[in-house]
């Protein structure tokens, strides 16, 4: 098997080895997908404290235009929603909100914050012999009458669909497999064609200097780095169908859509990605217990820990309660980063030790 096919099967496999409960509760939530610059309400009010990812207006192609978040209720101009404390980036086209790992908070967004969404597979042919399968779960924007554009990491595809297949929420349903079949990945700024008006585009980029034979792709979405550091690039693995000259009719797929269409032989390339798969590391901070209750500073409460969850950023106190201002991506808190891009968690002082000690 090629490396780079194998590099690719073992990385959309990766979550099939996490713990099965995020997928049990995500099948039984109605899921939303969050406009990526839209901002986080701590109450349905525009005079709420607010938060947004600070990387929501840059890099929005890689990353993918959205959150997924669990829906909970409309009130007035405002949706409630929720984070997913447990989340498999397997079972998703999108990642949860950056730097809420564990955290089980609810919070709000205005209604036009919301992406629309495919909420179950859809299939389309197109008129050339190509097609497109889209995974139940991938976003859109609207570009009028049957017009879309879909949205998965690295790439958008214009497509029609009917009313039908278009909603504003959806469940967790099966993933689209990777095959065997693929023998490279799709060189970045690449385009497939699949039908008149109908093709895939890649995400533009060059490639960077990791050594010889390198391209810089990736899957993993990461947490904060240098001044120059970009997210990672995503892959899309390509299986040749026929070749003819310098065109190459192929399968080009994720986890989230396939499409069967003709692209340059120059678009398929056979070049290693790097080795690290995921920049995810350990947030330096509080560490909290399962269960730990979470207020807002006003003292309304905000959640729960549920695992695996740390608070970090500058503390202060409110009363009885420590409150930090836990930056969504660490060194951009508030002092640091913008007056938006920290959220202000608290936690009773007294449970929270009574809690560490029981633990020893």
């Amino acid at each position: 098997m090629p490396v780079v096919l194998r590099w690719a099967l073992m990385v959309v496999g990766l979550g099939a080895l996490l713990p099965g409960v995020a997928m049990a509760q995500a099948r039984g939530d109605e899921l939303v997908l969050v406009r990526r610059d839209a901002f986080l309400y701590t109450a349905p009010s525009t005079r709420a404290e607010r938060v947004r990812d600070p990387w929501g207006t840059r890099h929005r192609e890689r990353l993918g235009p959205f959150f997924v978040m669990r829906f909970v209720a409309e009130r007035d101009d405002f949706v409630e929603v929720a984070t997913l404390p447990s989340f498999r980036a397997v079972d998703h086209c999108y990642p949860t909100v950056s730097g809420l790992d564990g955290l089980d908070l609810h919070l709000f967004v205005k209604r036009d914050a919301l992406g629309l969404v495919v909420p179950r597979r859809v299939e389309r042919d197109g008129d050339r012999g190509g097609g497109i399968v889209l995974a139940g779960g991938v976003g859109l924007t609207h570009r009028g009458g049957r017009r879309y554009y879909a949205h998965v990491r690295g790439a958008t595809i214009r497509v029609e669909l009917d009313p039908g297949s278009v909603a504003t929420r959806y469940r967790v349903t099966p993933r689209i497999p990777i095959s065997r079949g693929a023998r490279g990945l799709l060189a970045p700024g690449a385009r497939v064609d699949f039908g008149r008006n109908l093709r895939l585009t890649a995400e533009a980029g060059r490639r960077r200097a990791r050594g010889r034979g390198a391209v810089d792709f990736s899957v993993a979405e990461t947490r904060g780095g240098a001044r120059d550091w970009e997210p990672p690039r995503v892959l899309l693995a390509v299986e040749p169908i026929s070749e003819r000259g310098r065109r190459v009719t192929a399968f080009v797929r994720n986890q989230c859509v396939e499409v069967r269409g003709t692209l340059a032989r120059r678009d398929v390339t056979n070049e290693r990605p790097p080795r690290g798969v995921s920049g995810f590391g350990p947030r330096r901070g509080t560490a909290l217990r399962s269960g730990t209750a979470l207020y807002f500073p006003d003292g309304t409460a905000a959640g729960r820990a549920s695992a695996n969850a740390t608070l970090e950023g500058t503390l202060h106190t409110e009363g009885a309660r420590s409150c930090f201002d836990h930056p969504l991506r660490p060194g951009t808190g508030r002092g640091r980063g913008g007056a938006d891009d920290a959220l202000t968690l608290c936690i009773d002082r007294r449970a929270f030790a009574a809690a560490r000690a029981r633990r020893r």
